[in-house]
């Protein structure tokens, strides 16, 4: 009988941990460099009004963050280039200081 609760309780975890890893790059912060540029406007203009600037310069400042923290699997040889918007949020902050 333990032997039997042992199985399933690992089939089960084992289930739980495919299920969680199916969306993995939702998990760990990966965009693609398209769904981040998508939401650019709407980031640049917070980031603008947080710090008083002009949206079209932070908006520009933003986009060549964007470029250099894109990276495409397999250095370029499969799939399309992705960011991690962790990497370009704490970027953002130690450039700009924390949001108020």
């Amino acid at each position: 009988m333990q032997t039997r609760t042992r199985i399933s309780s690992r089939s089960k975890y084992r289930r739980i941990r495919r299920r969680l890893f199916q969306f993995g790059s939702c998990l760990v912060g990966i965009v693609t460099l398209q769904n981040a540029e998508f939401q650019l406007d709407r980031v640049a203009g917070k980031w603008a009004a947080d710090l008083k600037r002009d949206p079209a310069t932070v908006r520009t400042e933003i986009d060549q963050v964007l470029l250099a923290k894109a990276h495409a699997p397999l250095d370029g040889l499969a799939g399309e280039k992705l960011v991690n918007v962790l990497e370009v949020n704490l970027d953002l902050r130690t450039r700009y200081g924390a949001p108020q």
